[in-house]
């Protein structure tokens, strides 16, 4: 007679995968906003995003990441700027990312 052991099976934290945080970064660039432009422009608007990804969004993403491992400190793009130039154009850094 085998008894078996009744307790609750821990549970494994999921974590966000590359495809996930990649996927995330393409809704929010490619917002519901930008829809109309690409039904007029069809698929030649492709082009645009697969150039913007590797032009800018891979760039900025590569920065940010030698950025992080230079200045392990919370705070992202305001430490960084503060560090370097001072809180007011930190500040500036800031404000001018959110619009």
């Amino acid at each position: 007679m085998s008894m078996t052991n009744n307790q609750p099976k821990p549970v494994d934290k999921k974590k966000l995968g590359i495809a996930t945080l990649a996927i995330m970064n393409i809704v929010a660039v490619v917002s519901l906003r930008g829809l109309p432009a690409e039904a007029e422009y069809g698929l030649s608007s492709i082009f645009y995003y697969i150039f913007a990804a590797i032009f800018f969004l891979i760039p900025v993403s590569l920065v940010a990441a030698e950025l992080a491992t230079g200045w392990p400190e919370k705070g992202g793009i305001f430490r960084w700027v503060g560090e370097a130039f001072g809180p007011r154009w930190a500040f500036l850094a800031m404000f001018m990312l959110w619009i």
